[in-house]
C-alpha cells in the first residue's frame, strides 16, 4: 500500500500540471495503461497517447487554477477522492487566458500504482465550459 502522504502527492502535483497548462506533464504522472473517465467522455480514454491528446485538446481551450478542498483516501486502496473549487478561462487564439470566467466545483476519484495514476474519474459541468470558447472566425 502507499503511503497515504504519497497518493495526496501525486493527486496535488495531477492539479499543478493542469494549472501549467502542460499536457506532457499531466501525462508523465499516469500509467502507460491508465483510464481516464470525464463528464463529456463516456466512453472514457485509455493509455497514454489517448490522454496526451484529450488533455492537450483540454488545456489548449482552457487556463485552470484550483483550490484543493478536502482529499479522503479510500481505506484498503491506493486511491483517494479529490474535492476542489475551479475557476476556468477560456484561452484565445494566442493562447492567453481571456476574459469570461466560470466557477465550478467537483471532485476526482484517483487510483495509483507504483507511484503512478491508474484510474482517474472526473466529476465536473463541462458542459458549463462551452460558452469560454471562441468562437470559429
Amino acid at each position: 500500500m502507499l503511503p497515504t502522504k504519497e497518493i495526496s502527492r501525486i493527486a496535488q502535483e495531477r492539479f499543478a500540471a493542469f494549472e501549467s497548462g502542460d499536457a506532457a506533464r499531466a501525462v508523465a504522472l499516469y500509467a502507460d495503461e491508465a483510464k481516464y473517465w470525464d463528464t463529456k467522455t463516456p466512453g472514457g480514454v485509455n493509455g497514454k497517447a489517448g490522454l496526451h491528446g484529450h488533455f492537450a485538446r483540454f488545456l489548449q481551450a482552457f487556463d485552470v487554477r484550483y483550490a484543493l478542498l478536502e482529499e479522503h483516501r479510500l481505506e484498503g486502496r491506493n486511491a483517494s477522492i479529490v474535492l476542489w473549487e475551479c475557476a476556468v478561462r477560456g484561452r484565445g487564439a494566442d493562447g492567453a487566458p481571456g476574459e469570461g470566467l466560470v466557477m465550478q466545483r467537483g471532485m476526482n476519484l484517483f487510483e495509483m500504482s507504483g507511484g503512478l495514476i491508474t484510474r482517474e474519474e472526473s466529476y465536473m459541468d463541462l458542459a458549463s465550459l462551452d460558452r469560454l470558447l471562441t468562437p470559429a472566425a
